[in-house]
């Protein structure tokens, strides 16, 4: 037997089933893979000097995770040669009139972000600060910095929302995966050189770089071998395979703050793994471009589960009042 449905019950049927779809809930957003522990080492050159003067530079660091905290370290060298105004060769010496910096900072970062203990070194020519100290962060309440070098110790206040550098990382990648645009402002803290409290500002921009590597090309015709198996194109040049912390989603990031201008101000790649990619970065009214050179993934730590907490004990049986 045949049901008969009339065209305008077919009609109400369809558009009440559209209806439904259109107030059922969107589905959540992916949530953003765990930030990867890796090292990475860069190719730096010189961008943009003033006055032409001769730059050249060195970076790299590292992020692991350890059952207990983010830890980080990176090393930053970089000299600008007020003698060398003109095109050299990379061979030659630095003169006597070359300004030479290093940088290095190390940090520890507990899982939940509310605090970081670490240690800097900033070096200009012979002349070297070192500091060590701990920051302890809070959402509803000020914080703190507390720092300790050579010359003195000194406690400052951070503001209530202060966030801590691998925190920020994790909070940029939620809102790029959720399909926010920015900005997004952050207080923060520096700890490589000015041991103080910070603004961050972050925008997504158009990536400065050409895409650092490619997939291996296809397989071109007429290259299986005499058994008929597939045989795998060589790469073009070491750079062809795209290491797998470089895969996936990709955001280019502006880093800029008021409190510390170009010591912060970078461009960067930013990957879904919390790679930071290849950087534009500002030292001294120089400009640097660092290419990543090499990358290397660390493994997750093996780490015991947490002991569940223990049952809340029983209460104890009401009692019958005693009857009068």
């Amino acid at each position: 037997m045949r049901i008969k449905i009339e065209l305008p019950a077919l009609l109400g049927m369809v558009l009440s089933c559209g209806a439904a779809l259109a107030q059922a809930p969107p589905p959540a957003p992916q949530a953003p893979p765990e930030i990867s522990g890796h090292s990475i080492t860069y190719t730096v050159t010189a961008d943009k000097t003033p006055d032409d003067i001769f730059a050249e530079a060195q970076f790299s660091l590292s992020l692991a995770k350890t059952c207990d905290a983010w830890t980080y370290g990176s090393a930053l060298y970089y000299a600008l040669d007020k003698g060398a105004k003109r095109t050299r060769d990379a061979k030659e010496q630095l003169t006597d009139q070359a300004n030479i910096y290093n940088e290095r900072v190390n940090f520890s970062e507990s899982p939940d972000g509310d605090r970081i203990g670490f240690r800097s070194s900033f070096r200009f020519n012979s002349r070297a600060e070192n500091a060590t100290g701990a920051a302890f962060f809070d959402d509803d309440k000020d914080g703190l910095l507390q720092v300790s070098s050579e010359k003195s110790k000194i406690d400052t206040k951070l503001p209530k929302g202060s966030v801590p550098p691998i925190l920020i990382r994790k909070i940029l990648l939620q809102r790029l995966h959720a399909g926010e645009r920015g900005p997004w402002h952050f207080r923060a803290v520096e700890l490589g050189r000015f041991h103080m409290p910070v603004d961050l500002r972050f925008d997504v921009v158009v990536s400065p770089f050409a895409a650092p590597v490619t997939e291996a090309p296809a397989v071109p015709p007429g290259a299986e071998g005499k058994d008929k198996k597939t045989v795998a194109a060589k790469p073009a040049s070491p750079q062809m395979e795209r290491p797998p912390l470089l895969r996936g989603r990709t955001w280019a990031l502006k880093q800029s703050s008021k409190a510390v201008g170009e010591w912060a101000d970078a461009v960067f790649d930013f990957y879904d793994t919390g790679v930071i990619g290849n950087v534009l970065f500002k030292r001294e009214g120089a400009t640097f471009r660092a290419l990543v050179r090499d990358i290397n993934a660390f493994p997750d730590p093996k780490c015991e589960p947490a002991a569940a907490p223990a049952p809340p004990a029983a209460a104890a049986p009401a009692t019958k009042p005693a009857s009068k």
